[in-house]
């Protein structure tokens, strides 16, 4: 019969925590984690009978697990059942580790590798799986972020909501959307669409919801979600003001220091570039004339020589539209 792991771990880490089951279900192990429920009190009553029921516990650690506020709760819980604890890096924190991590031996699996299995499945059976639950139990811990389980059993009751309850709703998920805590901003972003997928919901409230969707959405969502007032929340500065009606638009050229000097170079060279090339052809028709030059030489300078300047002014803008 294979042996049941509790894995905790932060909906961030996601990813990388499948990477961890997937090894542990090579192991033999059956994993549990709370991959579909999404919050209220029969949420966190599931969790904590599988807590209790499982063999193992296996808190992930990570950046975001050692800020989420469930984690937290779920590894007190375990220890207070006297479940053996196996955490598991899944990455380098820069967070300072809470006492009851510190005092274990934490496997590092931040690079999937057969020795970082090795090491797992050492880790895991290192403990004795039929430890008994302690007597009386200890007391079941009030879910984390209930102020927001709340929230879910109001919107998700059956009968018809006011306009003030939509708007106590909506003040209650403000601070769990402007959160650090991963879990608590999706708990909070859950309640929101809960709620926006109400149809009693009124337009007021439906235009706020709508702005704290785009102003908080997920990054994949946001370029769907965005509106003009959530780019005012999000302090994006301001767009110039638009030309109004009859008035004609004008579109400004900004050049920078770097630019006027490139085409002031490029205009005094192209200047002396072709008062050199006339100036060298009148010379050399003055020494043909006064020693003598092979006739080919002749040739090809006194053109040079004659044509008028409005030639060499072309040249000299040529040369310019080259260099620029």
């Amino acid at each position: 019969m294979s042996r049941v792991a509790f894995v905790s771990y932060s909906r961030e880490d996601q990813p990388r925590v499948e990477l961890v089951k997937n090894r542990l279900t090579q192991l033999g192990f059956e994993v549990w984690l709370d991959e579909n429920l999404r919050g209220g009190q029969a949420w966190w009553d599931v969790i904590l009978d599988k807590i209790r029921s499982c063999e193992v516990f296996v808190p992930n650690v990570s950046d975001a697990s050692l800020q989420s506020q469930a984690c937290a709760v779920e590894r007190d819980y375990a220890r207070a059942l006297g479940k053996p604890v196996v955490p598991v890096a899944i990455e380098r924190t820069h967070r300072p580790r809470p006492s009851d991590l510190e005092t274990l031996q934490i496997v590092d699996y931040t690079t999937a590798t057969d020795e970082a299995a090795f090491a797992l499945v050492r880790a895991m059976n290192d403990h004795d799986p039929d430890r008994p639950l302690p007597g009386p139990l200890p007391a079941r811990p009030e879910p984390p972020l209930s102020y927001l389980n709340r929230q879910m059993d109001i919107v998700t009751s059956r009968g018809a909501l006011t306009h003030e309850q939509q708007v106590g709703v909506l003040l209650s998920v403000r601070p769990g959307l402007r959160s650090g805590d991963g879990d608590e901003w999706l708990s909070a972003w859950t309640v929101l669409e809960a709620l926006d997928a109400r149809t009693d919901v009124t337009r007021e409230v439906a235009e706020e919801i709508a702005r704290l969707r785009a102003a908080h959405a997920p990054p994949e969502e946001q370029p769907q979600l965005r509106t003009e007032s959530s780019r005012q929340e999000d302090e994006i500065a301001p767009r110039p003001a638009a030309p109004s009606i009859g008035q004609p638009s004008v579109t400004r050229l900004r050049l920078s220091t770097t630019d006027l000097v490139g085409a002031g170079t490029a205009l005094g060279t192209g200047v002396v570039l072709a008062l050199a090339v006339r100036w060298a052809a009148i010379v050399a028709l003055r020494l043909s004339w006064e020693y003598g030059v092979p006739e080919w030489v002749y040739r090809v300078w006194e053109p040079l020589g004659e044509w008028p300047e409005s030639f060499f002014y072309l040249l000299w803008l040529l040369t310019l539209g080259v260099m620029v």
